[in-house]
């Protein structure tokens, strides 16, 4: 960068070089000057990028960072209450310089932090429904690929879509699972629009289904081309209520739905002849309970080594290479984009009611694994920061 003494321009960086300002990471980028010009104090350090190539945004992403704050800190000079940082610092302070289209999506994802770091904490009124909306704002971006930023090298979604399919093909051939005749492959081609290919060679445009567009490496999907969605044994096996024990093989229904998770809590019990009995609905460690009448969307892990489904639930059992994606695809399931589709297909009836056939047709944003793995951690953080703001405000 080029320092300035006190006159600035358009897209030039100012930065409070006294204390506290400096602290309070008190910088700028000037824009809208109405004469593309302007003037500061000698309270200012004014810099201008020399390449087109440094994105001044980014820059000031950098300056108001914790490491830079940081290390400025240990750099001041002057007076107890006066003290500066000199321009010595900022001139030999090494900066992390990524591609300019890396620049820009670290400005935006910071941008969009920030917008919901602002919403939770100027709402502190009617708390719940603020934690509420602000974890729903936190799900749709993460969704979007707009919560942390994307990396060109890491392995394409459509990959990881590979290897699922090789793995289906090889069930089949096993006669674990039957071939769905409703498969497709959703893909974008050269003139910018999506499209979708069925089994017999058939395919339609689908620009109008798709609800946003996804960063490079993501992938748009069906639910059931990623996973198994299974119903319930709903014939003469299903267990009646009062043949139910307290201890056995747990039997889940909605209400035994928490926080996420299958919960031990007044959960219901079949012997071990009523649950050998049952011909579907048989739940494994990890699979995805998702309630399909009543409390539409609901959902929560279970994680207890066998059990099975009341007819209101359904289970959602990704396939063995998307279990390093399972908590991405929960993160989904609780999103705007899953309600949504929910809407789309329910039936309208006085009890809301999902088929399972029309849950697998719900469609999903997929990202790269390990960009993923990036994205639940993010979201863990802001959810914990989250919590710890609602609690603080009690």
């Amino acid at each position: 960068t080029l320092f300035i003494q006190h006159h600035f321009a358009e897209g030039d960086i100012g930065i409070a070089k006294i204390t506290p300002c400096f602290e309070n990471r008190k910088s700028t980028v000037f824009r809208n000057l109405s004469n593309g010009y302007g003037a500061g104090t000698t309270e200012l350090h004014i810099l201008r990028p020399y390449a087109t190539t440094i994105l001044p945004d980014y820059l000031l992403t950098y300056f108001k960072s914790s490491l830079f704050i940081k290390r400025g800190k240990q750099k001041l000079s002057g007076a107890v209450g006066q003290q500066r940082v000199g321009k010595n610092f900022i001139e030999n302070a090494y900066i992390p310089i990524p591609p300019k289209s890396e620049q820009n999506r670290i400005v935006r994802a910071v941008r969009e932090t920030f917008i919901v770091a602002t919403f939770i904490q100027s709402n502190t009124q009617n708390l719940i429904e603020t934690l509420n909306k602000s974890k729903n704002k936190i799900l749709d971006l993460a969704i979007r690929g707009k919560l942390v930023p994307q990396n060109d090298s890491d392995e394409p979604a459509s990959v990881l879509l590979e290897r699922i399919r090789a793995e289906k093909e090889e069930l089949i051939k096993q006669g674990k699972i039957k071939r769905d005749k409703r498969e497709s492959v959703i893909y974008r081609d050269a003139d910018n629009s999506y499209y979708e290919r069925f089994t017999d060679g058939s395919e339609k445009c689908i620009d109008e289904e798709i609800p946003f567009e996804i960063p490079k490496g993501w992938a748009w999907t069906h639910l059931s081309d990623i996973t198994q969605i299974l119903n319930g044994d709903r014939g003469q096996n299903y267990p009646a209520k009062n043949k139910l024990i307290t201890k056995g093989i747990p039997f889940v229904s909605a209400s035994n739905i928490e926080s996420g998770v299958v919960s031990s809590n007044n959960l219901l019990c079949m012997t071990e002849e009523q649950y050998d009995a049952l011909r579907a609905g048989k739940l494994i460690d990890n699979d995805i309970v998702y309630c399909i009448r009543g409390s539409l969307g609901k959902c929560g892990v279970f994680t207890m080594s066998k059990g099975a489904i009341a007819s209101s639930l359904a289970i959602i059992r990704p396939f063995h290479t998307l279990y390093i994606l399972r908590e991405y695809l929960f993160l989904y399931l609780n999103s705007p984009l899953a309600r949504s589709e929910i809407q789309k297909y329910d039936n309208g009836s006085a009890q809301p009611n999902l088929a399972a056939k029309d849950l697998m047709n719900f469609l999903v944003p997929l990202p790269p694994p390990m960009e993923a793995k990036m994205i639940v951690q993010k979201v863990k953080n802001i959810f914990t920061r989250v919590e710890e703001i609602n609690a603080a405000s009690m």
